[in-house]
């Protein structure tokens, strides 16, 4: 993103704080993007509420906060990587859902049963309503599985047809699917 160059001309902002305009926005299009869970939310938002501020005074707007449009885009990011793509499960009715990418704003609220999740206001809260687990994605780690052995009733047969065979036992159902049935392991 660049700074509109007609607005800067209009404003008599300066060329060097037009590169500056232009240098923050490539900042702050990076930092969201790379924005992870590892940081703390209030953290990246403190920084980006800064480079906000900055760019009022470089453009010589009023330094007013309710302007501020750039940590819309960091919440969005927070509850994408959060929760998009993730599988819950109602305990109560056994309804599943995975949460979709362009469900994940705030205020959001979508109810998986009788359960919900509340995307609520990054920084602030959101929560898990009722008695949902997520359904982790499982891996098979089953060699036969893994090796692309054909499974027949069962068991996965190598070596060739009519020749020397050898079987194993498939072992794929050893592989829970949530973190509650982990748990009571």
């Amino acid at each position: 993103m660049s700074a509109n160059l007609e607005l800067a001309k209009q404003r008599g902002i300066s060329q060097e704080n037009i590169e500056a305009i232009n240098a923050l926005h490539t900042l702050l299009e990076h930092l969201i993007q790379s924005y992870t869970l590892d940081v703390p939310y209030q953290e990246a938002r403190d920084l980006v509420r800064s480079a906000e501020f900055t760019l009022q005074r470089l453009w010589q707007f009023p330094i007013d906060e309710r302007y501020h449009t750039w940590y819309k885009r960091l919440e969005y990011r927070y509850l994408e990587l959060k929760y998009a793509g993730k599988t819950f499960k109602c305990t109560a009715t056994g309804h599943t859902k995975t949460i979709e990418e362009c469900q994940c704003f705030p205020k959001s609220f979508i109810m998986i049963g009788d359960s919900a999740i509340d995307m609520g206001v990054p920084g602030a809260y959101d929560r898990v309503i009722g008695n949902l687990t997520e359904v982790c994605p499982v891996k098979n780690q089953c060699d036969g599985c893994q090796a692309g052995i054909p499974l027949i009733n069962g068991c996965h047969r190598m070596g060739e047809p009519g020749g020397y065979s050898n079987s194993m036992k498939c072992q794929a159902d050893k592989y829970l699917s949530t973190k509650e049935d982990r748990n009571d392991h």
